[in-house]
């Protein structure tokens, strides 16, 4: 007989043989893609991959890969691929939409964050903007883009206000913007989730500090936001989930991917609301994880999501496209 799961927790590990293949393709996933040394490879690869798998299947994976990808650098790399996969729109909207209730109906908080959906806490209009800059907006879109282009560091630094996603993919691309750079664009508001995708799809988006961005950015649609978390350290994360400006879904999953980075209880997706908890239990769990993260501190563990993704300084990131 089964014995039955309190009402928080998430889905347990997969036991038996489907346990046993889920396990066997995630370490073997870990150890090709963190062979390969190209980011757009790497996507492709693990899009590939995933295309493969039917909807429990993928979500059994997903969930593994985020559950290890604290202490498994072969899982840490496996999961930004696949979070980078979902980005670019390389895995089918069929299959992400049968994960995503497949991940619900299992109770499995993490491995729905990954596949979430839903709008940006806040819509972009071109009345929200405060500082414009009047001789950038003098330009047409061609003489922007060439100036994107150009290497000097004052241009690059007023185009990274720009707000047509043309002008910010051709930024981007430059190779004398820097990572710092990239964080502006990528923190800016108000902003279009057309330029937040650009960031992401670029060089930059396996740095830390720009995926961090992305996610605090509360115009940035839950599906960017959520898989911009999936990579996150833990000091980033509880960042994310105790920020009042973000939508309430989007700190639950935040909160949902601590417990499951410590071994926790994941949080239980509901019918109706969507799975948020009480401030009580916020505050309760928050306490918990600082305590826990003390812990770490002190017994020096080391964060492979971290080391493996985030690049340092301000030149642009690792494994560039």
């Amino acid at each position: 007989m089964t014995q039955a799961r309190p009402p928080g927790a998430g889905a347990p590990p997969p036991d038996g043989p489907d346990g046993s293949r889920i396990r066997e393709l995630a370490a073997s996933l870990g150890r090709r893609l963190s062979a390969l040394r190209d980011d757009a490879l790497r996507r492709s690869s693990a899009a590939e991959e995933f295309g493969r798998l039917d909807a429990a299947s993928a979500v059994l994976l997903a969930g593994m890969l985020l559950r290890r990808a604290r202490d498994n650098r072969g899982a840490a790399s496996a999961l930004a691929a696949l979070a980078r996969a979902l980005e670019a729109g390389l895995v089918d909207d069929e299959q992400v939409a049968a994960c995503r209730a497949m991940a619900r109906s299992r109770g499995d908080r993490l491995a729905e964050a990954l596949f979430a959906q839903g709008p940006a806490r806040r819509t972009y209009s071109p009345d929200d903007e405060l500082c414009v800059d009047r001789n950038l907006q003098a330009l047409t879109l061609g003489e922007r883009t060439a100036l994107s282009r150009r290497r000097d560091p004052d241009w690059l630094a007023r185009l990274a206000a720009d707000t047509d996603p043309r002008v910010i993919r051709e930024l981007l691309r430059n190779p004398r913007l820097t990572e710092r750079d990239a964080v502006r664009v990528a923190a800016r508001r108000p902003t279009q989730a057309a330029v937040l995708e650009q960031v992401l799809a670029s060089r930059f988006g396996l740095s830390a500090r720009v995926r961090r961005a992305v996610a605090q950015n509360p115009y940035a649609p839950l599906a960017l936001a959520a898989r911009a978390l999936a990579t996150l350290t833990a000091q980033d994360l509880r960042a994310v989930a105790e920020d009042p400006s973000l939508s309430r879904e989007l700190r639950t999953h935040a909160e949902s991917l601590l417990a499951g980075r410590r071994g926790l209880p994941s949080v239980q997706a509901s019918a109706k609301p969507p799975a948020l908890l009480t401030e009580a239990d916020r505050s309760a769990l928050a306490a918990l994880l600082r305590e826990l993260e003390t812990e770490a501190g002190d017994s020096g563990e080391a964060n492979p999501v971290s080391a493996d993704s985030a690049p340092r300084g301000d030149g642009p990131g690792r494994g560039g496209s």
